[in-house]
């Protein structure tokens, strides 16, 4: 008799282990005909009426609560809030679908409630849109902490800054621009705590990348503010953007000073030169591919990546100053966090 109890409920279990949401009615339905068909004709006699009765709502009971377990509410929810978060943030399906390392129907499984989230895309998801995996799974209307599409603004107004500023430059193509725009907001997280537009930046193979890059030019594009052009650069052709109009006015000038530094140090580099920097980079080590890259890795960088660490060493070969107030070379590029 344990043997039937015991097919009868592995019957059942393989049945609704690989159900889809949607479905799951049609497997309880399975399970009540497996139950009336093997159980009670071939068991009533054994155990008795009441018996068998009570054995019945103890295995519908295990099988509501197994149903609850496996089919949580909150997961539609949850498909939904990361919808809205990409929607907001101008991000595609085929994008998150690549950082989550899923394909794109899995992907929209996923938003649509009908696969479980794991917990490590969950993580990814939360550090993407600059959220907590508490604020995903609470039950609240999307609230980023910065509105998005001020942090597109804020973002696209430094790509004009620096296309305005080195555009013009041979060597500054679509890859170089990625490292300048990094370096940028990295430099400028670490020397205060606060971001210039904190918009995510990705671990690619050449290095860091903002995320949703070509959407962002494609958009820029449309409205006018940049030109993409195809120019050759020794044997090879590159991407390259003309600016059509100057930067907003909203960088400050902290901002600008540590704009300014990074574009005097990195500006003439070649493609293959930048992304070789910045795989020295401690954020870009630490993180992992395809995954956003945490302004918080900053605290990790060393000489001469790190600003504070250059000015540091700056302090300690500083030359004596003169009545005048001459500086050395050193000591000028130093004046650059003078204010930080």
């Amino acid at each position: 008799m344990k043997n039937s109890y015991a097919s009868v409920w592995l019957i059942y279990y393989n049945q609704i282990i690989f159900l889809s949401w949607h479905d799951i009615h049609i497997y309880l339905s399975r399970f009540a005909s497996y139950f009336t068909s093997y159980f009670w004709k071939s068991n009533i006699k054994i155990l008795g009426f009441k018996k068998s009765i009570a054995f019945f709502l103890f295995l519908f009971t295990f099988s509501l609560l197994l149903f609850i377990i496996l089919y949580n509410p909150m997961q539609t929810d949850i498909g939904s809030k990361i919808r809205e978060l990409r929607e907001l943030n101008g991000f595609s399906q085929e994008q998150l679908a690549q950082i989550l390392e899923v394909s794109r129907p899995t992907y929209a499984q996923l938003e649509a409630g009908n696969r479980k989230i794991k917990a490590e895309e969950l993580k990814k998801v939360a550090e993407i849109f600059d959220t907590t995996v508490d604020f995903l799974l609470a039950g609240e209307d999307i609230k980023p902490k910065k509105v998005r599409n001020e942090m597109k603004k804020e973002f696209k107004n430094l790509i004009l800054y620096i296309l305005n500023k080195v555009g013009a430059k041979y060597n500054v193509g679509k890859v170089v621009l990625y490292k300048l725009l990094y370096f940028a907001e990295f430099d400028y997280y670490e020397l205060t705590q606060e971001h210039i537009s904190g918009y995510p930046f990705i671990r690619l193979p050449m290095g860091p990348a903002p995320l949703g890059f070509n959407q962002l030019i494609e958009e820029m594009e449309d409205d006018k503010s940049i030109t993409p052009v195809i120019t050759p650069f020794g044997n090879y052709y590159q991407q390259r953007y003309i600016p059509n109009k100057e930067a907003g006015t909203n960088l400050s000038i902290d901002q600008k000073k540590c704009i300014e530094e990074v574009l005097t140090r990195y500006s003439d580099c070649s493609a293959a030169e930048i992304s070789a920097l910045s795989h020295d980079d401690k954020p870009w080590q630490m993180a992992k591919d395809m995954e956003p890259i945490s302004y918080e890795f900053v605290k990790y960088r060393e000489y001469p990546f790190s600003p504070i660490e250059r000015l540091k060493q700056l302090e300690q070969n500083y030359v004596d100053i003169n009545a005048s107030g001459i500086f050395s070379d050193l000591a000028q590029e130093s004046n650059v966090y003078a204010n930080y």
